[in-house]
């Protein structure tokens, strides 16, 4: 099943044991007549939550009274949070937040977050806090409430509007986005606009042209699987989850690590593309020890025991950058996958990376895919590893997500890929100008 947008605490099935129940609320809920035009701010304010390491939650407000401008964290939590970027739409924010693994709010009482909305119509509206979750040190849910709201006596909120004399009107607006700036797409939004009622066989549509460079603006159109939720333990003894921890490892929330891809063809090469949101980038030169992707090939798509899987894996390195190939078993037409054929990128501030593969009729030639063509299928499958740095135990392979990756750790099993059949649909190509390119030098910051 598809992960759902904004579960960022949906790791908390289990109430907290702590004993206090904090209360969450909007202030002022009550919106009072403003002048149109201008913009009023709002808190959500917690008291009596010591202990929160992360919360998500939902408002709603009055889109004839009011138009969201943004969501800023606020003073509650460690400043080196993670933040899942807020979503706004028909009347509603999103919003979640996590601090990094131990680190937890030291004070019971603050702000969680400022709204800011512009004032649309000279009328009496609420905002409502209509869902919050919070989640202590252990990643379980902390009990707590949303204050009702009172229609009386409620404070005005702050207007936040710039000072008209403020504006210098031979500079342009800082804020304008570029009009021909083409953002990347947010993998989080994926779940909403693409959901399946199965996620064991990938449809590959074709149609569109890729540029191996790690940009991935041309795939904006082609189904995306997110969050696949796979089996777990060994010989698959445990749960189905969308990541597996282990030697050790801890996962704390969809924004620690989650795995997006899709896939494209033509006649000459297959294309995957990989969005993996993960909130810290580790990997010490090595094609699988840390973050790092690991893919198998069936190339007859039977996936029945004991067939031969072909082995690539790939990282980017944290040290210098640099991509790293481990053919580890290629179909070997052309020896395995070459510098031209994988591109990988970190966008650190939006704690994603961006992985794309190229790969060749050539290549797979001596195992029976020398043309790609509607109907083919074979299996694949995806292991996409994680390591963080801070703490220091979490280094290395502890824990993975992706697309039937037991086809790949524990042992490698044909019969344990994921199913791929090349359609000859076509998905709307999208134009490549414009892509935000992502330098290394983000990786450091």
């Amino acid at each position: 099943c598809a992960m759902v947008i904004y579960a960022i605490v949906s790791v908390l099935v289990m109430p907290s044991t702590a004993f206090s129940i904090a209360e969450v609320s909007v202030q002022p809920a009550v919106i009072k007549s403003q002048a149109i035009g201008e913009q009023l701010t709002v808190e959500v304010k917690i008291t009596g939550g010591k202990g929160i390491a992360g919360f998500q939650f939902t408002l709603s407000y009055d889109t004839t009274a009011l138009e969201y401008i943004s969501v800023k964290i606020g003073d509650y939590l460690p400043f080196d949070v993670f933040e899942v970027p807020p979503k706004a739409s028909d009347g509603v924010i999103r919003y979640a937040v996590a601090a990094p693994r131990g680190k937890l709010s030291e004070k019971a009482d603050g702000i969680l977050a400022t709204a800011t909305f512009k004032v649309l119509d000279k009328k009496k509206s609420i905002i409502r806090l209509t869902q919050v979750k919070l989640a202590d040190g252990n990643a379980e849910e902390f009990t707590s409430k949303i204050k009702k709201v009172s229609e009386s006596d409620e404070p005005d909120p702050k207007d936040t509007s710039e000072p008209k004399d403020s504006v210098d009107p031979t500079t342009s607006d800082p804020t304008k986005t570029p009009t021909d700036l083409k953002l990347k797409e947010d993998p989080l939004a994926l779940a909403k606009k693409w959901h399946f009622d199965s996620y064991d066989v990938y449809e590959s549509l074709t149609g569109i042209k890729v540029k191996i460079d790690a940009d991935i603006g041309e795939w904006a159109n082609v189904p995306t699987f997110i969050g696949v939720q796979n089996e777990t333990g060994i010989n698959g003894s445990g749960p189905k989850r969308s990541f597996e921890e282990y030697a050790g490892g801890k996962w704390i929330g969809p924004f620690d690590h989650t795995v997006a891809f899709k896939m494209t063809w033509d006649p000459t090469a297959i294309y995957l593309c990989l969005i993996v949101i993960d909130d810290q980038h580790q990997n010490d030169d090595s094609g699988w020890n840390g973050d790092a992707a690991q893919l198998a090939f069936e190339p007859t798509g039977k996936r029945t025991k004991g067939l031969p899987l072909f082995l690539y894996n790939v990282a980017l390195s944290s040290n210098d950058g640099r991509v790293i190939i481990d053919n580890q078993q290629p179909a070997g037409g052309t020896g395995g996958l070459q510098k031209a054929d994988v591109a990988i990128a970190r966008d650190e501030s939006q704690k994603k990376t961006y992985y794309e593969f190229r790969f060749t009729a050539k290549e797979m030639a001596p195992v029976g895919m020398s043309q790609f063509k509607d109907g083919m299928e074979f299996g694949m499958g995806i292991c996409v590893g994680d390591g963080d740095n801070h703490p220091v135990s979490q280094k290395g392979f502890k824990g993975w997500g992706g697309w039937f990756p037991h086809s790949i750790v524990f042992a490698k099993q044909a019969e344990k890929t994921g199913l791929v059949k090349l359609v000859s649909t076509k998905a709307v190509s999208v134009e490549a100008r414009g892509k935000l390119v992502t330098t290394w030098g983000n990786l450091k910051r």
